[in-house]
């Protein structure tokens, strides 16, 4: 009977059944406390694990049992394992699948190089690793004939059953196998760019749109001449602005030199060869480019009003001439006072209302120097051009 200590200092021991029997029916493990937890049984061989203390209890009973005293116990030597396994507490396991061991004192297996596999205890050494046909691949891998290639440099896959690697966007690189996704193309510094893209920093970015470059160590992106076009990034040379007049646009649109631009907001048009928007009426909006019509133009409702306004049914009203309003949730105007004047929508208070000349006066009134007096208690006057009460 042999045993060996564990990593946590405990005694572990392996007994055979029938001496395992012959130990409990002579009292081999009396006075062990507390009670035995960790006993295993396999193929006929009991593990028994044992704390320090009760390892001395339990040498003890032995020694007054004559029949098993005859075997002594001693440790365990520790023999090198085959290879394809690894040595965990003075005991030989099998390395997992898809892993590999060069076997002897080993206490670890290693892990078989990506798109390669093995058996479980048959990885004896990396060359024990081969490549299996698969359904699907990892990240970074293609699949051909059913083996998981690495993608080539610059160039990504999303894995599974992808066949093919894409290529990084211009100007943008990732090291072989290392490409997931787009996002993994990231752009490095660079002399020089490609026709269509400018240098900045050390890095390539593309022209935008209506402009063009010749590339190499350019640093900024010439503009097309008035009238062409040409795509972001395709602009190579001058020569790749292209006209591209238009007869028509669309509604909502407006005609300049033959192309089309969206109306801005509060603005409508027919589309068609008109070459100008038309604004909304008072009081009404539209989004850019939504107002295909005068009927496209809508009210919104409102909680408040600004001042020269009155609130109706949730819409913003303009006070008429020679009223004034304070705004807000106001749902009528006031008269100005006799004699004073204010434009429509400009009475934002009762100062706003001024006195202005005139010609004739109201009755009640006299006329002095271009502005209209009230008459004084007990006279009167027919107005008009009266000067006097």
């Amino acid at each position: 009977m042999t045993y060996y200590l564990d990593g946590s200092g405990n005694y572990v021991t392996k007994i055979s059944w029938k001496m395992w029997a012959k130990i409990r029916k002579n009292n081999g493990l009396a006075n062990i406390k507390p009670k035995l937890k960790s006993v295993r049984y396999t193929d006929g061989v009991y593990t028994v694990k044992f704390k320090p203390s009760q390892w001395a209890i339990f040498q003890s009973n032995l020694e007054s049992i004559s029949k098993i005293a005859k075997r002594p116990i001693r440790k365990a030597k520790t023999k090198p394992c085959r290879k394809g396994r690894y040595m965990r507490n003075g005991y030989c396991y099998k390395c997992p699948k898809n892993m590999y061991s060069p076997g002897g004192k080993s206490k670890h297996c290693k892990r078989c190089p990506k798109g390669t596999t093995v058996a479980s205890g048959k990885g004896k050494s990396k060359k024990s690793c081969k490549r299996g046909k698969r359904w699907k691949c990892s990240r970074g891998y293609y699949l051909r004939y059913g083996y998981c290639y690495r993608c080539p440099k610059n160039m990504y896959s999303s894995g599974g059953k992808s066949k093919h690697c894409k290529r990084c966007p211009k100007g943008t690189t990732v090291a072989s196998g290392k490409g997931k996704s787009k996002k993994s193309c990231k752009r490095g510094k660079r002399w020089k760019c490609s026709r269509g893209y400018y240098l900045r920093y050390g890095y390539c970015y593309r022209c935008p749109k209506n402009m063009y470059s010749s590339g190499g160590k350019s640093k900024h992106c010439k503009r097309c001449p008035k009238g062409t076009t040409v795509a972001s990034g395709k602009g190579k040379s001058k020569n790749s602005c292209k006209r591209g007049k238009r007869w028509k646009c669309s509604r909502g649109y407006y005609l300049r030199y033959g192309y089309c631009y969206r109306c801005p907001k509060n603005m409508y048009s027919s589309g068609g060869k008109s070459k100008h928007c038309k604004r909304c009426p008072k009081g009404t909006t539209v989004a850019s480019g939504k107002g295909k019509s005068k009927n496209s133009c809508k009210r919104g409702k409102r909680l408040k009003c600004s001042r020269g306004y009155y609130l109706r049914y949730g819409y913003c009203y303009k006070c008429p001439k020679n009223m004034y309003s304070s705004g807000g949730k106001s749902k009528h105007c006031k008269r100005c006072p006799k004699g004073t004047t204010v434009a429509s929508g400009k009475g934002k208070s009762k100062n706003s209302c001024k006195r202005g000349k005139r010609w004739k006066c109201s009755r009640g009134y006299y006329l002095r120097y271009g502005y209209c007096y009230k008459c004084p208690k007990n006279m009167y006057s027919s107005g008009g051009k009266s000067k006097h009460c």
